[in-house]
């Protein structure tokens, strides 16, 4: 088996996480139940709330170079054969990632 070691990643911009969705889906919930008749203006401090959470959740995101990925891989594969692909990832952080 070979073994790819990690290569650099660049930020090309911003992935949504679980967290933010959750934020989206509360605060659509909350526009709808929401009394009154002026629905710009609601409409507007939930898209800024959005923009907020997302901008506070890409802070607190590692860089993706900070974050090493292993790849191991056959030395060899044959066509129309079947094979295994494993990846391994290690966060340094003391937060808990999801991949």
């Amino acid at each position: 088996m070979a073994t790819v070691g990690p290569r650099a990643v660049r930020r090309r911009g911003l992935v949504p996480t679980r967290r933010l969705a959750g934020v989206a889906a509360l605060a659509s919930v909350a526009l709808l139940v929401a009394p009154g008749g002026g629905v710009l203006v609601e409409l507007l401090a939930v898209n800024g709330a959005l923009v907020l959470v997302a901008l506070v959740d890409a802070l607190l995101a590692p860089a993706p170079g900070s974050v090493p990925v292993e790849r191991t891989l056959p030395g060899a594969v044959r066509v129309a054969r079947a094979s295994s692909t494993m990846y391994a990832s290690t966060c340094g952080s003391t937060r808990m990632s999801w991949i």
